[in-house]
Formats: structure tokens, sequence, C-alpha cells
């Protein structure tokens, strides 16, 4: 029995050493396996982020031709704001309180002083923010 138990720790031996063997064979395989799959990875990242970078550049220059093109178009439409401006005004003139031409004649009654010669204009600001109303005098 205690020849068998020599040989058995004998071949347990020999196992183990074989498997430590082998292991090492595996890491180290393992390990160069992993260095070409790391420099192919790296490659394929350098090819990435130089086209990323090429994008960035073309993205940037757009951005700056966007950005003339924008304060181009910002210029046009003050102009034409304040054009607009002209063709909207109210004929009975802007609200004395919000600075805005959204003036609207409620009603017309005959001055009391000056009942042969003016009239008085009843006005409302249409402006949400406003909504005043006052009068003018106007000459018939």
């Amino acid at each position: 029995m205690e020849e068998l138990e020599c040989e058995f720790n004998k071949s347990n031996r020999r196992e183990d050493t074989m498997i430590d063997i082998f292991t090492a064979i595996d890491k180290l395989i393992t390990e160069h396996g992993s260095a070409s799959i790391l420099k192919e990875r790296i490659e394929l990242l350098r090819d990435q982020f130089a086209f990323l970078k090429e994008k960035v550049s073309s993205l940037e220059k757009n951005n700056c031709v966007l950005a003339e093109i924008n304060v181009k178009l910002q210029d046009e439409n003050q102009l034409f704001k304040g054009k607009l401006a002209k063709y909207t005004e109210s004929p009975y003139g802007v609200c004395p309180y919000c600075q805005q031409p959204s003036v609207k004649l409620d009603h017309i009654a005959p001055d009391p002083i000056f009942d042969f010669a003016t009239d008085v204009y009843f006005l409302k600001c249409e402006n949400a923010d406003c909504r005043k109303e006052w009068t003018k005098n106007v000459n018939r």
C-alpha cells in the first residue's frame, strides 16, 4: 500500500510539473497573442483618431462659415425689421407707455371744450404686457 501511495504521489508531482509547464506556455502564448491584438487595436484607434481629427477640422471650418452667414443674416434681419416697422406702425402712433406700435382706436368723441374743431380719440394699447388706455386730441 505504501508503495502505491508513493507511486501515486510521484505521478501527481509529475502531473503538477506538466501542468505548471502548460500554464507557463499558455501564459506566454496569451501574453504574446494579446500584444499582437493590442497592437492591432492601437493601430485601429490611431486610424479612428486621425479620422475624427479630420472630421473635427472640417466641422470647425463649417462652423466658421455658418457663423459668418449668421452674422450677415442677423444684419439683414435688423434692416428688414426697420423697414417692417414703417409698414406696421399704427396710424395712431406708438404707445406712450411701452413704445410699441400696437395702438388701437377704441372710440371717438367730440372734445367737450372745442366741440367744433377737435375730437378726442380714446386709444388702447393691444400689447399684452401693457394694455394701457389714454386719450389724444385730434383736429378735424
